[in-house]
């Protein structure tokens, strides 16, 4: 399972453009640099009735789960279907990985409450920061539970190997 972890995320999480996860994280955030990207990102979001779900990730309540047709609508189906060209991916495992990463995204960078309105109120670490968090847990065995990231990948790797 460690070197399937590492070929998603590993240890290496900064700058691995072979990294899929990151490569996904990162176009998630592609709407502009620092904040701007997390506010585009927001707005994507807002804009295809996943406003519920979004204030539920910013707010220090429960996350809401976002349905996955309605997070490729936000997102796009085109940048779904690049996405699995770019990671090697199929295209169903990289929703689910959107999916499940929104709200970790989205989370950790609006720890005031809000989504940050400039570069200063970012958390310390950025996109690595918050990467390198993920994948640690998934790592120490404390996965994002049912329906969550860890979830996520345990299943793509079972299928992997049963395959």
């Amino acid at each position: 399972m460690s070197e399937f972890l590492s070929r998603l995320g590993g240890a290496s999480i900064g700058n691995d453009p072979h990294n899929p996860i990151q490569t996904i994280a990162q176009e998630l955030l592609s709407g502009g640099e620092g904040a701007a990207g997390v506010r585009a990102l927001g707005d994507r979001l807002s804009g295809s009735g996943l406003d519920p779900q979004l204030m539920s990730w910013i707010g220090s309540g429960e996350n809401q789960p976002a349905d996955p047709q309605a997070v490729e609508q936000a997102v796009g189906p085109d940048r779904i279907e690049a996405l699995a060209g770019r990671t090697g991916l199929s295209r169903d495992v990289v929703l689910q990985i959107v999916v499940a990463l929104l709200p970790l995204i989205i989370d950790h960078f609006s720890p005031k409450g809000r989504l940050p309105q400039n570069d200063e109120e970012l958390p310390q670490g950025g996109l690595g920061g918050v990467l390198g968090g993920i994948l640690g847990r998934l790592n120490n065995g404390n996965g994002a539970g049912a329906g969550g990231l860890g979830s996520i990948l345990g299943n793509v790797l079972g299928k992997a190997l049963r395959n």
